[in-house]
């Protein structure tokens, strides 16, 4: 038999076997990147209307339950770990009932496996006598789909020095 018609027949033989045999499963697909900034949006419409609750409970179910997160305020201080998170929103919201939080501006692009946000924010706190109190400032946020759902892992809001 000629070299070229063994070799012929050796490769569809290999490709039989190889059609034949056991199917790799095919490579584990995460969301699309529309899928994730979805997600990221979501979960921010679900963060204002928490805020706007005064329910510190519900803010908190948006954040990553671990020792790891991290949630800078406006005052600069950064409480770290979901304990540490949640003492400070429930002291804050304890002491400004009846806040309102608006996003000015919200953006959310997908980089990999994380969704990074970024906007402006304004609330607008009731005071027991004269007019509210207006504050707006910038805020970013990093997101991640941990434990079978999107959560923050870090945010910072911020309050432009005048």
């Amino acid at each position: 038999m000629p070299l070229a018609l063994r070799l012929t027949n050796c490769a569809a033989a290999l490709a039989l076997v190889g059609a034949c045999g056991p199917k790799a499963p095919p490579p584990a697909k995460g969301p699309t990147p529309a899928e994730m900034v979805a997600a990221a949006a979501a979960l921010d419409s679900e963060y204002v209307a928490a805020f706007n609750r005064d329910d510190a409970d519900a803010l908190m179910a948006v954040y990553w339950k671990s020792p790891r997160l991290i949630s800078i305020g406006l005052d600069g201080s950064a409480p770290q770990g979901w304990e540490g998170v949640s003492a400070a929103w429930h002291e804050s919201m304890d002491g400004n009932p009846n806040s309102r939080l608006e996003l000015l501006e919200s953006n959310n692009v997908a980089v990999g496996e994380v969704v990074i946000g970024w906007g402006r924010w304004r609330i607008t706190a009731a005071r027991d006598s004269g007019p509210p109190e207006v504050l707006e400032g910038p805020y970013s946020d990093v997101k991640l789909f941990r434990d079978g759902r999107w959560v923050r892992v870090l945010d910072h809001a911020s309050v432009p020095i005048d």
